[in-house]
């Protein structure tokens, strides 16, 4: 961290020295993904992309996801996502079966929830999908399996709000969330806060 433009340097020989370097190209990818440079990271990806390798598909999958941070225009943002769908649906007809999409690819559609649109269709494309892919996306522990077979018990006297967030810190996260949190009514909602390893503040 901190050294990208080191890390640059040394993709860029490591691909002069192994032109076929699927793993260097990834890696590359990653440098012009932190630099919001989409074009550089997409052929990088779809170049990386070839092939039935774990890393293959990865990128494969990679590449489909990727969306501006900041998009120049509506127009150019409406591009990108007409670009996501196509991928999307592309990725669905050819198969590219994941064994473990967090590993593998590493990323999630974040940046739409920013792009002010209704994502409903999108996600349950993006959902139906992955079911696809990667199968064990389903599984369910056994005591869930178990719990649903017994009769439900009496309702819960207050409302359970789970939240779950690495960023509830010194962080626009936690800034911005903080009072909405502390203005649940005990009386009507219980909150169960599930905290990460996280700085001092």
């Amino acid at each position: 961290e901190g050294r990208l433009a080191d890390a640059q340097r040394s993709f860029e020989t490591a691909l002069q020295l192994q032109p076929g370097s699927a793993e260097a190209r990834a890696n590359l990818a990653e440098v012009h993904l932190f630099h919001a440079r989409l074009n550089e990271a997409d052929d990088l990806l779809a170049a990386a992309g070839r092939g039935d390798s774990p890393l293959a598909r990865g990128c494969r999958f990679k590449r489909m996801m990727l969306l501006p941070r900041i998009p120049d225009s509506a127009d150019d943002l409406l591009r990108w996502r007409d670009r996501w769908r196509s991928e999307l649906a592309r990725l669905e007809a050819d198969g590219c079966p994941l064994d473990d999409p967090h590993r593998q690819a590493g990323v999630t559609h974040f940046w739409m929830a920013y792009q002010s649109m209704n994502d409903r269709e999108d996600m349950e494309q993006l959902t139906r999908v992955l079911r696809k892919i990667c199968p064990d996306l389903e599984w369910t522990a056994p005591h869930c399996l178990e719990s649903r077979t017994k009769p439900p018990g009496p309702p819960h006297p207050r409302v359970r709000v789970g939240i779950l967030s690495a960023y509830l810190h010194h962080h626009t996260i936690g800034k911005l969330n903080l009072g909405l949190l502390q203005g649940l009514d005990p009386a009507r909602f219980e909150r169960l806060l599930f905290r990460f390893p996280r700085p001092a503040d």
